[in-house]
């Protein structure tokens, strides 16, 4: 395993009790036993490790000695340190240990150790469905036209209805151009696997969605970083970013980009679309934050509708507006470009649970009223969120968003990777800003969604600010 940040591997590992160089160990340890370390894994240098988990260099060797003393880990003579080989190893090599970054390991540790007390502001999505129950009430199940369910391409009345909303929103469609995908991230899998067969390089915006962060680094592309401003990605570096770095993909947020919240301008979504046909490399929009827009915001069309031909690709989902547990995606494209991606669909698992895309057709006629709902609810805990901090914690720096469902805010000094470790001991579950980046910037930035209840945000201020205050002391004991 070339590459390899302890930090992702060992998510927010720092939550236990005890010195933290025991907690250390113990994370590492737990790591070595689920396969994330496999036998024969060269760990980092011990400077290399103390950085990416924001913690001293002293802390990582005592953790390490421990970890060698009880034979996890073995020293080789100028050669670093190794984990170590097992008696009940599954023949896993270090080559095929199984990805994993840090907001993975976050989903799998809530999943085996749920924590009720822990306030989660790590999450960008709400964690409430609205409309479903109605839906499920309504359901029309017929059996006959579904048949077993195998459905590649996705339900046929809902790549209709889908086609029918980006119509509406000034994106011609017809169904054929339609295909139903497990959620976004199934999306960019299946579109990294169609151009990026032998992991050519790719251009993503720094920051970025970590869903789209994960699929591309588990597929094996490198990574070129495309920056972002308050009006969304820098487009007129993208013919740079793919002249150096020979990208044969470009991914881009227009729609309130997480986790900065910005919104790319008309006229750069335009310019976008002229540079795809121009270089004819095929560029990729995420509009899954489509009509959460905030305040006087205006709702522009998808980059899309400025391509003449089939360089641009959409994909979108149901989950920030209706419910994440739905997972239901979809990408939009030429119908040569769907009929390929269904192939790859078909291999990976047959077709979209047809229940859940049963439930979502019978949503989008409400899709608007459903999308305005969640809107009140965004603008009302962010205007919550705002104030807290400003009273609380007047030294941090958030960037108001103009759509979305998080605020990309920047630290007055310090590690948001270290931070985030206090801040879990206190009972906030948070996102620091570098696991958004491919090179791990923006070390002092951390994402904060406002998608819970305003009362739940202040109690999450409150209990960031005893963190803020732990760990500035900390700082001044160091």
């Amino acid at each position: 395993m070339t590459g390899l940040n302890l930090g992702d591997v060992l998510g927010p590992w720092a939550s236990g009790t005890g010195p933290r160089y025991v907690q250390l160990a113990a994370a590492v340890r737990a790591a070595v036993e689920r396969y994330d370390l496999a036998p024969g894994t060269r760990l980092p240098p011990e400077r290399q490790i103390a950085d990416s988990l924001g913690v001293s260099r002293t802390t990582v060797v005592a953790a390490l000695d421990r970890l060698k003393q009880d034979g996890w880990l073995e020293a080789r003579q100028g050669a670093g340190t190794w984990v170590a080989a097992r008696g009940d190893a599954l023949g896993v090599s270090p080559d095929g240990a199984v990805y994993s970054s840090y907001p993975v390991q976050r989903l799998l540790r809530s999943t085996r150790e749920p924590a009720p007390a822990l306030i989660d502001m790590a999450s960008a999505a709400f964690p409430e469905p609205v409309g479903v129950a109605e839906a499920l009430a309504t359901l029309d199940l017929d059996l006959a036209a579904i048949g077993m369910g195998y459905l590649p391409y996705g339900h046929p009345d809902l790549r209709a209805a889908i086609a029918s909303h980006l119509s509406a929103r000034g994106l011609p469609t017809v169904p054929s151009q339609i295909l139903i995908t497990t959620g976004v991230a199934q999306a960019i899998t299946l579109l990294a696997q169609l151009f990026l067969p032998n992991r050519e390089p790719v251009v993503l915006e720094n920051p970025t969605w970590t869903g789209t962060l994960d699929a591309i680094t588990a597929h094996g592309s490198k990574i070129r970083s495309l920056p972002v401003d308050d009006q969304g990605a820098r487009v007129d570096l993208v013919p740079d970013a793919i002249a150096k770095s020979q990208a044969d993909l470009v991914l881009v947020t227009p729609d309130f980009h997480n986790p900065t919240g910005a919104q790319l301008t008309l006229s750069r979504r335009r310019r976008l679309a002229e540079l795809a046909h121009d270089l004819q490399v095929p560029v990729v929009e995420n509009i899954a934050l489509a009509g959460l827009q905030l305040g006087d915001t205006p709702v522009l069309p998808p980059i899309a509708s400025f391509s003449p031909d089939r360089w641009i690709l959409t994909v979108g989902s149901f989950s920030k507006v209706v419910w994440a547990g739905l997972r239901i995606g979809w990408v939009r494209s030429s119908e040569p470009t769907i009929d390929r991606l269904a192939r790859l669909k078909a291999v990976a698992d047959n077709g979209t649970p047809v229940l859940s895309q049963l439930v979502v057709l019978g949503l989008l006629d409400r899709f608007d009223e459903l999308a305005a709902g969640r809107r009140a609810h965004a603008e009302k805990s962010l205007a919550t969120l705002m104030a807290a901090l400003a009273e609380r914690l007047p030294t941090w720096r958030p960037r108001p968003p103009v759509g979305g469902l998080s605020m990309w805010t920047q630290l007055p000094h310090g590690s948001a990777h270290e931070f985030a470790r206090v801040a879990l001991q206190h009972g906030v579950d948070l996102s620091p800003g570098p696991i958004f980046c491919a090179d791990e910037s923006h070390h002092d930035h951390v994402r904060l969604p406002f998608v819970a209840p305003p009362a739940v945000l202040v109690e999450a201020v409150d209990r960031l600010t005893a963190a803020w205050a732990d760990y500035e002391r900390e700082r001044e004991a160091l």
